[in-house]
């Protein structure tokens, strides 16, 4: 199942709009309102932060304070797709359960759909209320776009005067912004990678959920934690990845440029495969706690009218 990121990425973007579950998971709200979640995942996050620096920077508490001020706005930036999905997560569980519990649900059951189509029609509907997805994924999109429109050109440039320079100090120094340059191209695929990724798999987290979890009041608060827990969880493990491929790259290369972006290149592509692997094993689940199979899995698939 190697490139899911790609296909469920599709379907979310792409879903059945004049689908009648689909609508009508974008009509169906909790009492508990959208705005109040996002305060208590900020809040979280805050906390959740505030606990990691002071455990691992263990500074006098007043300028851990000042810079988790000044941080949570640039990590609430990079880090948007795990605040989102953290919202999202809860959102889709404890609308299926409202679903579940209500009388159209023994309707849908009569119609052609299987459980999982049912409960993955309604969760697509639920992550496009109120247009949140289409709004924050252009913003993404056009931001990493024009980064990387002015960061292409500019490169090329810096390469075509490194070709033709003599200078052999300020060679150096323009190896060294190509260097700073291409980091920050690899940052924006990050960005966008992690953007896409981490709303993939909020979407199959909250899809998981009313098969274990049946209480509201428990899925508010483990749902969102248990995914952020995974989110850090894939953030560590490749940091970590990242820092032995540097190691290994700098034995067999030692620091040059060549070995530098090759460890940047192999960070991001073990980041990816490391979330490929995590959506393999949520879409297992899911064919197996729905149970349903593999080719009705591939049927869903292939339910977007764009694919």
């Amino acid at each position: 199942m190697f490139g899911l990121t790609w296909q469920l990425w599709r379907i979310i973007r792409y879903p059945e709009w004049q689908h009648p579950i689909f609508q009508y998971g974008r009509r169906l709200r909790d009492k508990d309102d959208t705005d109040t979640r996002i305060r208590r995942v900020i809040i979280g996050i805050a906390i959740v932060f505030l606990v990691i620096l002071t455990i691992l920077f263990p500074i006098p508490v007043f300028p851990s304070l000042i810079g988790l001020i000044i941080a949570i706005p640039i990590l609430l930036v990079i880090f948007h797709g795990t605040l989102l999905g953290a919202i999202w997560v809860t959102n889709i569980a404890i609308s299926l359960m409202m679903m579940q519990n209500s009388n159209r649900y023994d309707l849908m059951r009569v119609t052609t759909l299987s459980s999982i189509g049912i409960a993955w029609q309604f969760a697509l509907g639920v992550i496009y209320r109120h247009d949140w997805l289409r709004r924050v994924n252009r913003v993404v999109r056009w931001v990493a776009t024009l980064i990387l429109v002015a960061l292409i050109p500019a490169t090329l440039l810096l390469l075509f005067s490194i070709a033709r320079g003599n200078n052999t100090l300020l060679q150096v120094q323009q190896w060294n912004i190509l260097r700073d340059l291409l980091t920050m191209s690899v940052i924006v695929i990050f960005f966008w990678l992690d953007h896409m990724q981490s709303i993939i798999v909020a979407f199959l987290w909250g899809l998981l959920s009313p098969t274990f979890i049946h209480d509201r009041s428990l899925a508010r608060v483990l749902m969102p934690t248990l995914y952020c827990i995974l989110q850090i969880g894939t953030y560590l493990v490749s940091v970590i990845i990242y820092l032995l491929i540097r190691a290994i790259i700098g034995v067999l290369l030692g620091s040059t440029f060549i070995g530098f972006i090759s460890s940047l290149l192999l960070g991001l592509l073990s980041f990816f495969i490391i979330r490929e692997a995590i959506l393999s094993l949520l879409v297992r689940l899911l064919i197996l706690r729905y149970e349903s199979s593999v080719s009705g899995f591939q049927h869903l698939l292939r339910m977007s009218p764009e694919l």
